[in-house]
């Protein structure tokens, strides 16, 4: 870091998301949940994972009801390296949506 730089400090939004993120990992390592959930052409399928919402992080309603597409937990697992680019800048919102919401329910169904 530069010197004189002021280093930023996480906000509100970022702590509650780290702490949900630390829930959700025990949460899908329990449930066997050790794989992207996408898998398009080219998915990394058990590497760089990361959680995909069903909604922007930046358009969630923290206040919606658990499982409900604007929760901060109705998240899907991806890889970091093709789904969740795909997710993200590929698909509309509205794409984006139904695809993590069918991810759950494949996952529900199994």
């Amino acid at each position: 870091m530069a010197r004189g730089t002021k280093r930023l400090e996480p906000g509100k939004k970022t702590n509650e998301w780290a702490a949900v993120r630390r829930e959700l990992k025990v949460e899908f390592l329990a449930a066997g949940i050790t794989a992207c959930e996408f898998r398009f052409p080219g998915c990394w399928i058990s590497k760089a994972l990361s959680f995909a919402h069903a909604v922007k992080r930046d358009d969630l309603d923290r206040d919606a009801p658990m499982g409900a597409p604007e929760h901060i937990r109705t998240v899907a697992l991806a890889c970091t390296t093709v789904c969740h680019p795909i997710l993200d800048n590929e698909m509309s919102h509205d794409e984006m949506r139904e695809a993590v919401m069918a991810a759950i329910a494949r996952r529900n169904t199994q």
